[in-house]
């Protein structure tokens, strides 16, 4: 048996599917684990000499949890128990980390927003935290590489310690002074959560006048806010099964430490980021009537039949302005809906697919594959955490 003591925040999603990883390496491996859930509150009344003293009198085998960089992690090592910190604001060098590839994530949330026609940026963060400070070098290192002066705005002016709150002046101010068509990235959900709550406190619509996209895929917030909120999923089941597997290693065989790194699996595309900046009206009116339009059988025929434009000159006007055609446009947001549906439910594929009133299942699989690199039913597998 591993005796597992898990030192964090459970009222985030991030523990919950680090633990779904390791209870996937217990199945596969047919090993018992049993895993202490001490909140943060533990910690804090009763400081780290109590902890210690828990994991010492439980028998504990490993510990992850969100240490700070003046605890003394060493009387853990001293008692044979393996130390794994949670990066929730430095990487520490004495121990390995639950971390993440955050500038990974930071570029991948750039081509999304560039792929959307966006020309303005705007970066909401954290002061003093690892994750949200590489997220913002990774978002402005692809901007910055397409070799244009996009306008960039930053927003760092609060502290991981003090949550910011809607009516905050300065977030709202900072808001106001963006310009339309500004492409927000936050550095989590839970601050996405607060920049959209703050926007229409503002008056500001998302997402007709900004663009809003969070990071973890926390779906209860996700599909709670209004608009609905798109993030980056973070393939965490995954590091829960490499963070489990190498305390396993260590215990058994004594292998070096290394940190786990949970790498970016994607964007989840809701509401709050259903648009394309579009300066010319009617390239604009065309994505807005698809995006509208996205679960059910939809072509170029039914968009000019709402558009009082002749084929050619909005084939010319889309392509000069998004650098694709009407059709592949189509398609792709359309498979893009469909595999945010197949991870946001647990009918049969074939059975969303007909939901979404995709009539031929094999040309389906096969464009699938073009765009998402795999299967719909390979996607859902990959992402089972989701479910």
């Amino acid at each position: 048996m591993i005796r597992l003591i898990m030192l964090t925040d459970f009222t985030e999603t991030f523990s919950y599917r680090l633990q779904r990883g390791i209870l996937r390496y217990a199945r596969d491996k047919r090993e018992q684990w049993m895993v202490c859930r001490m909140p943060l509150s533990y910690k804090a009344e009763r400081g780290m000499r109590g902890v210690e003293h828990w994991a010492e009198e439980w028998k504990a085998d490993a510990i992850m949890g969100k240490f700070e960089q003046d605890d003394d992690l060493q009387a853990f090592t001293d008692r044979g128990i393996v130390v794994i910190a949670q990066d929730h604001k430095r990487r520490f060098d004495t121990v390995p980390n639950v971390t993440s590839d955050y500038v990974a994530t930071g570029r991948l949330a750039a081509d999304y927003f560039l792929d959307r026609g966006f020309r303005s940026f705007a970066y909401c963060g954290y002061e003093g935290a690892v994750w949200s400070e590489e997220r913002c070098r990774g978002f402005c290192q692809r901007i910055s590489s397409r070799g244009k002066d996009f306008p960039f705005s930053l927003f760092t002016d609060q502290l991981t310690d003090e949550p910011w709150q809607t009516n905050d002046l300065k977030l709202l101010n900072w808001l106001r002074s963006l310009p339309r068509r500004t492409a927000i990235f936050c550095c989590d959900d839970r601050q996405a959560s607060v920049v959209l709550s703050a926007c229409y406190e503002a008056g500001i619509r998302v997402p007709a006048d900004y663009a809003v996209l969070g990071v973890d895929n926390d779906e209860i917030v996700d599909e709670l806010d209004e608009p609905t909120l798109s993030s980056v999923n973070l393939d965490i089941e995954q590091g829960g099964y490499e963070m489990a597997r190498m305390i396993d290693a260590i215990k058994q065989q004594g292998q070096p430490c290394n940190d786990i790194v949970i790498q970016p699996a994607g964007i989840v595309p809701r509401q709050s980021t259903n648009t394309y900046a579009a300066e010319e009206p009617y390239v604009q009116k065309a994505i807005d009537i698809i995006h509208d339009n996205m679960d059910r059988k939809f072509n170029v025929a039914d968009l000019l039949s709402r558009l009082p434009v002749s084929r050619r000159l909005l084939e010319i006007r889309f392509r000069k302005v998004t650098g694709t055609t009407l059709h592949t446009y189509i398609i792709r947001r359309r498979i893009e809906r469909f595999a945010h549906r197949l991870l946001s439910s647990v009918e049969p594929v074939k059975e969303v697919a007909l939901d979404m009133e995709f009539d031929n299942y094999g040309n389906l699989v096969r464009l699938f594959k073009t765009y998402m690199g795999c299967t719909p039913t390979e996607y859902r597998e990959r992402h089972r955490d989701m479910r």
